[in-house]
């Protein structure tokens, strides 16, 4: 319906252009016949006759050219400002089409992995301590902060978990749920003889999975995503309504494991995640302000009572 009311008024422009044109020059041409018919000219020889009329002529032709070009001019910026904002628009909307295809591509490479790792994190009892912090306290994503955010012995049962045996198994009875192939097909074979060495290689392996197949993976793809939002080739105003809870809820769930990778003095990781992340994090609050004043504003309350003095 769109795309066929903008095709009726490219015509209607044109034609509104080319009237103008021609009215315009039907008047110049009427009065240039009007000035030759008061100069005294009955024919085509008087024209070339009457020195009055030919000056009038010219003067009247100067005249023309000059409303022709003024025309020319009033056209010519005409046209550019329509291009400028049909340009305007085929960017706007390629914005807005580019966020639209960055949702897909949340939906099919990063909601699948958070999944995974929140029932890890969940069943494991991480996720009960990465909610001790506040997501206000969540902005820099660095080795400092998170010694800010957690204390030793928080640091330390961090760590305790993910050295269990009891780790290992909730991530490969996930990996069972989650993933399209089984986990313990990968593992080596426990074998009698060796049993020590069988152990270290099934932690090592699950561990590789789970660090980069699923974290390392998930914060990939949640940088690319964050990318493009970030430097302008995406409106996320566009999609903020629709994933910024989620967003927000995993890029708290990940806050160990990115800010234990930005060492000080180091190169940090996951910049464009952080960036979103506080910008998001800016907008949802200010949202939540806006709501609570406007409820506030919109409460019906009853007369005051009045003492008797």
């Amino acid at each position: 319906m769109d795309n066929d009311i903008k095709k009726e008024k490219i015509p209607t422009k044109k034609l509104i252009t080319i009237g103008i044109v021609a009215l315009g020059l039907g008047i110049l041409s009427g009065a240039l016949i009007a000035s030759f018919w008061i100069n005294g000219v009955r024919s085509v020889k008087d024209i070339f006759i009457s020195k009055t009329a030919l000056e009038n002529a010219y003067y009247l032709m100067q005249i023309m050219c000059s409303f022709v070009v003024m025309v020319g001019g009033i056209i010519g910026v005409w046209q550019y400002v329509l291009a400028k904002q049909a340009e305007k628009n085929h960017y706007h909307n390629d914005r807005i089409q580019k966020a639209i295809d960055l949702s897909e591509y949340y939906k099919d490479n990063i909601l699948c992995y958070i999944v995974f790792i929140h029932c890890v994190y969940e069943e494991s009892g991480i996720l009960d301590i990465l909610n001790e912090v506040k997501s206000s306290d969540m902005r820099n994503f660095d080795i400092l902060e998170l010694n800010r955010n957690f204390t030793k012995a928080q640091n330390d049962k961090i760590s305790k978990i993910v050295k269990s045996p009891q780790f290992l198994k909730i991530i490969i009875e996930n990996a069972d749920i989650f993933s399209k192939e089984p986990l313990l097909d990968k593992l080596p074979i426990k074998d009698k003889n060796n049993e020590n060495e069988a152990v270290k290689l099934i932690h090592d392996k699950v561990m590789n999975y789970f660090r980069n197949d699923i974290i390392c993976e998930t914060l990939n793809n949640l940088e690319y995503f964050s990318l493009h939002f970030n430097y302008g080739l995406a409106d996320k105003i566009t999609v903020y309504q629709s994933l910024h809870q989620t967003y927000l809820k995993m890029v708290q769930m990940l806050y160990y494991d990115i800010s234990i990778n930005n060492a000080p003095g180091k190169q940090k990781l996951y910049t464009n995640v952080i960036e979103l992340f506080n910008d998001w994090k800016m907008m949802a609050e200010k949202q939540n302000l806006d709501e609570v004043k406007f409820s506030k504003q919109n409460l019906v309350k009853g007369s005051k009572a009045k003492t008797i003095e």
